[in-house]
């Protein structure tokens, strides 16, 4: 009887062992399935990044467009003030210029065929930011700022 009581008793003493590592392999486990799946992520996210840069490199312009250029362009007789932002260097080789462009008085259909033709250009200058303010009740023209940024290699 007593063989027996300690039989049980080792029993359940093991078996209440083997719940808690049970337990914490679980957790471990778990946390490899985030960190792999944080891992998996990153690797999409680096495959897109190195794609975005090869598209770029084959770009047979290392410089956009100017922007005074295509403001010229495609909005004629427009009055408007450029500010040009601090560059920012992201990776090696590459730059990121940054332009605020401000139309006191604009209709915002030029504007907006404007944005669509900097959009176009290769490298793209792109919409960052966009702020208007309507001077009519039909809300067809007003003050309108935008932001714009582009990629530039200075290597």
């Amino acid at each position: 009887m007593i063989v027996s009581a300690l039989t049980l008793l080792s029993g359940v003493i093991i078996a209440i062992n083997a719940t808690f590592a049970v337990q914490d392999c679980s957790a471990k486990l778990r946390a490899y399935s985030t960190y792999s799946t944080s891992v998996r992520d990153l690797g999409k996210s680096a495959a897109r990044s190195a794609a975005a840069v090869q598209l770029f490199e084959a770009l047979p312009n290392t410089a956009p467009v100017p922007l005074a250029e295509l403001l010229k362009q495609a909005l004629v007789g427009l009055k408007y003030d450029t500010t040009e932002q601090p560059s920012q260097t992201t990776i090696a080789g590459w730059t990121v210029r940054k332009m605020e462009v401000a139309f006191p008085e604009a209709e915002l259909a030029r504007i907006g065929a404007f944005v669509i033709q900097a959009e176009s250009q290769k490298p793209p200058w792109r919409l960052v930011s966009c702020k208007i303010r309507s001077s009519t009740p039909s809300g067809g023209s007003g003050f309108v700022s935008i932001g714009l940024e582009a990629l530039e290699k200075t290597r």
